[in-house]
């Protein structure tokens, strides 16, 4: 029938001499440098941070605003709330470990009654129960 028949080959590399990566990761420790170096700082400056974190990213302001009504979008380090407000259509749920931030969120009447004190690391959400997350500025911690 004159067809031309591709073939194609996957090669996988093994790197053997390279140490493994996560190899008896001490999880207490890096918990406690967090909440040393990250949380407690955040805790003390969360209302000068707040005031230098008001206007939304145009392209996260622009892909919120293009969501589907009654979508469920988690905030996972929602900070003092600016993406929450963006898309009045759709429902958000602000995450952050720091409470000084979620107290910014509730007096701003952000997400109300959907704020939660928590971790990107260990969510607080049952599985599934979102349709979409946003997480900006924030891995970097």
């Amino acid at each position: 029938h004159g067809g031309t028949t591709t073939t194609t080959t996957t090669t996988t590399t093994t790197i053997a001499n390279l140490p493994p990566i996560l190899v008896d990761a001490d999880v207490a420790a890096a918990e406690r440098e967090e909440k040393k170096h990250v949380l407690e700082v955040y805790e003390i400056i969360s209302d000068h941070f707040s005031s230098t974190r008001h206007s939304p990213w145009p392209r996260v302001k622009q892909w919120l605003l293009s969501l589907p009504p009654n979508y469920v979008v988690a905030d996972v380090g929602c900070g003092n709330g600016k993406y929450l407000h963006v898309n009045p259509t759709i429902t958000m749920i602000g995450i952050d470990p720091v409470l000084g931030l979620l107290n910014i969120c509730d007096e701003r009447g952000l997400a109300s009654g959907r704020l939660v004190r928590g971790s990107g690391v260990t969510l607080p959400l049952r599985s599934g129960c979102c349709d979409a997350a946003v997480c900006i500025a924030v891995v970097h911690h």
